[in-house]
């Protein structure tokens, strides 16, 4: 596993790669915190549509590797991916293939085909921090 923070803020992506093992899947995103009255964080990670709290930056960026691979992780089982669903749950999301549809009608046939997804930026709001991360899976 692979994850660390980014420093210059870029668009949530992912990426379907074939190796030796299977499929190879990263992924980037990005957590954004802002901290309530009562002294806990709260977390939404608005490209995957996950919101969660949080005591420290640390439990924040734990949470946050861990619900996301839980996402990708539900396509997987124990010797294929199905492409077919992970495609349309990340155009669902808001994803959008950098080839053209032409990538997502082929994964809607639960063909492979390469594909680097990317979200639209959200842009910044005052008061909120973010971090970005990014993780990877083999399926």
């Amino acid at each position: 596993m692979v994850s660390r923070e980014i420093k210059k803020p870029r668009p949530a992506t992912v990426n379907l790669e074939k190796r030796d093992k299977g499929v190879y899947i990263t992924w980037r995103f990005t957590t954004r915190i802002v901290e309530n009255s009562e002294g806990f964080l709260d977390c939404s990670i608005p490209e995957f549509e996950l919101y969660f709290n949080a005591d420290s930056r640390e439990e924040v960026d734990h949470k946050s590797l861990t619900f996301v691979k839980m996402f990708f992780n539900y396509y997987a089982d124990g010797r294929s991916m199905n492409l077919r669903n992970l495609g349309t749950a990340l155009v669902r999301l808001g994803f959008r293939p950098t080839n053209g549809l032409a990538d997502t009608s082929k994964l809607a046939r639960n063909k492979f085909v390469p594909t680097k997804f990317k979200s639209p930026i959200v842009s910044n709001l005052p008061g909120v921090e973010e971090r970005q991360l990014e993780d990877e899976l083999v399926a």
